[in-house]
């Protein structure tokens, strides 16, 4: 049995596949349209009927050459659902009206998304004379500025891994310094012993420990190198469960996905 919402998320699809059609999402930026809304967060019906309401008015203000509002109500809508191809619509309308920089910005953040036309936004954005570096949207920013309360959590994400390898190359620059610190010492009492067995002893632990201390400063270079580099991939490591919502031929489709 279909939940209220999930009735009423497939009636949004529904009442906008004859004004758009089926999206063919890979040639998306080839067309003058909008994206179809087809998948949606879970929201209460009151919400869920704002978001419809700003989708239809943002695609009549669009159809009417009216870019600036189309750009302002498909940010609403974006707001309060976190759809993510209300960014396309955002970075199309901010194209439309010319503002070629404003489009790049909002394509890095549909591009984010690691959406399905990934190929064509990338072209998109270097046929504006920018540069396809994905950049995820902060969504509560984005609500002050179009002055609209989100009902979504916008918590950034935070993933524990980089902290907990950064953590493990700390502690193996302070293994690698404190047996560093004892070759050395072992080295100048082997120096400074008056007897052979004395010196070779001493030599024998401060050559063990000088190839601890290699063994550590290298964990903890590599530890780091790998903290650095996940702390760099982090916004492309995400993983956003969700309800989806489509068309499909002769109906539509109600489903669960996850990307990763």
């Amino acid at each position: 049995m279909r939940s209220r919402f999930d009735i009423r998320a497939l009636a949004l699809c529904a009442m906008a596949a004859p004004v758009l059609g089926v999206p063919q999402r890979a040639a998306a930026t080839e067309s003058d349209e909008p994206a179809v809304v087809a998948e949606m967060e879970q929201l209460d019906q009151a919400t869920l009927d704002q978001a419809e309401t700003l989708f239809f008015q943002a695609l009549a203000h669009y159809r009417q050459a009216r870019f600036e509002e189309a750009a302002v109500d498909f940010q609403k809508a974006f707001v309060l659902t976190n759809h993510r191809d209300l960014l396309f619509n955002i970075a199309r309308s901010r194209e439309k009206l010319g503002d070629g920089e404003g489009a790049i910005e909002w394509y890095r953040a549909y591009l984010a998304t690691t959406p399905a036309d990934e190929t064509a936004v990338i072209h998109r954005i270097r046929q504006l004379g920018g540069e396809p570096v994905p950049k995820e949207v902060d969504l509560g920013d984005v609500a002050r500025k179009v002055g609209i309360q989100t009902p979504l959590a916008v918590e950034p994400k935070t993933d524990p891994w980089p902290w907990v390898v950064a953590g493990v190359g700390l502690a193996a620059a302070g293994v690698g310094t404190w047996f560093g610190l004892d070759a050395l010492d072992q080295a100048s009492q082997a120096r400074a012993a008056e007897t052979r067995d004395d010196t070779l002893e001493f030599k024998d632990g401060a050559e063990q420990s000088a190839l601890i201390a290699d063994i550590a400063f290298a964990t903890s270079a590599v530890a780091v190198g790998t903290a650095i580099f996940l702390w760099t991939r982090a916004d492309h490591a995400q993983q956003d469960a969700r309800v989806e919502v489509g068309l499909a031929p002769g109906g539509g489709y109600l489903g669960y996905s996850l990307d990763f």
